[in-house]
């Protein structure tokens, strides 16, 4: 095995593949990286070079085109070989393997660095799905959207597995991902009008959808469903992925059906004053701020033993009941970040249910959050 390839990329598609690879590992092959070099047909010397990692419930693969090539492949260790070749100070990185020893040399300049792997065998094979498959095409830039909209919003504990994952239904012309804690729920949607498939219901990992996402950044995505397995294919690489097992929870039900309370109001503004009442906020053992709304202004407060009071007042566009509620401060900036609009609607059912938070210039997307009375 042997190729000469740009630094750059090559650095950037290694950032890419090892971030699946997982600390702890059963077999010493899964903290490597498979390197499998391939000729293209009617050149001379130049090919491909495929890398992959899988912690044997995802696999991510990225290829980078390389000149001077000599087929074969060499599983090297993640850590060591993506240091190094973010480190290399030449504009290209020429490795060379010798596949009896299972060992690589990886050359820049007139410098050197061996390192030691596993033949390709020892790494399991990600399997592959037989049936066939849905398909569905996501526009430039949703993947990352999606992501960033509904991620934040899983668990992050073992009590309930499903809920470390995001829900995701394709059916009506359109996707919705929905993201949830059971103190929080984010909601996003992205339209398919091309899709003709059946319809789709699946539990995608926070980490694979995270993954897939930093693969597409601005770019289109090209997805297939078939079993309990996911691919992702994106200008960045391909994302296949085991899908959770179990069932997610009825979402609907818990969505207020109207809402007493309607404000708008500039979101940098909303996200400062927020920002700074929890300064005195985190540093109370209660840790909650207190909203009170009374017509054309919003009253945020905050107040911490022994440190201080914080109080804000924001002029905002208003309408229906005065109404006061106390949140996690921490968790309604959280769904404040995921606005990605001017102004902001908040909309309040009631001083122990759920709020809204939406984008007033969107439709696609919005996050529901229970005031500190309501988590348990």
């Amino acid at each position: 095995m042997r190729f000469v390839a740009d630094q750059a990329q090559l650095a950037r598609a290694l950032q890419q593949v090892t971030r699946i690879v997982s600390p702890q590992n059963t077999l010493p092959a899964l903290a490597g990286v498979r390197i499998e070099v391939r000729a293209a047909d009617g050149t001379d010397g130049h090919g491909t070079v495929r890398l992959a990692a899988t912690d044997l419930t995802s696999e991510i693969t990225v290829e980078v085109l390389a000149s001077g090539v000599e087929p074969g492949g060499l599983i090297l260790p993640a850590g060591p070989l993506t240091d190094l070749v973010l480190r290399v100070p030449t504009a290209e990185v020429r490795v060379e393997a010798d596949s009896a020893a299972h060992r690589a040399t990886v050359a820049y300049g007139r410098n050197r660095t061996t390192l030691q792997g596993f033949a390709v065998q020892e790494m399991p094979q990600f399997p592959r799905q037989e049936e066939e498959p849905a398909l569905f095409d996501l526009p430039p830039g949703a993947l990352g959207r999606l992501a960033r909209q509904t991620v934040f919003a899983t668990a992050h504990d073992e009590s309930r597995p499903i809920l470390k994952g995001t829900s995701v239904h394709v059916a009506d012309g359109k996707l919705v991902m929905v993201g949830t804690d059971g103190t929080r729920l984010s909601h996003a949607w992205v339209a398919l009008p091309d899709y003709r498939g059946p319809v789709l219901d699946f539990v995608l990992s926070q980490r694979a959808l995270a993954e897939a996402a930093r693969l597409s950044g601005s770019e289109a995505a090209h997805v297939k469903r078939a079993g309990n397995q996911l691919e992702i294919v994106t200008a960045g690489g391909t994302l296949v992925t085991l899908l959770l097992e179990g069932r997610f929870p009825d979402y609907q039900r818990v969505l207020p059906e109207q809402y007493l309370t309607r404000i708008r109001v500039n979101t940098d503004q909303m996200r400062g004053a927020v920002e700074r009442v929890n300064l005195i906020a985190h540093r109370d053992r209660a840790g909650s701020i207190r909203c009170t709304y009374n017509g054309g202004t919003l009253e945020i407060q905050s107040e911490a033993v022994d440190v201080g009071q914080a109080y804000e007042m924001l002029e905002v566009d208003g309408e229906g009941q005065a109404m006061e509620l106390s949140f996690s401060p921490n968790m309604l900036l959280d769904g404040i970040k995921s606005l990605e609009t001017e102004v902001m609607a908040l909309d309040l059912s009631g001083p122990e249910m759920p709020a809204r938070l939406s984008e007033v210039d969107g439709t696609n997307y919005f996050h529901i959050v229970l005031p500190l009375r309501q988590m348990v």
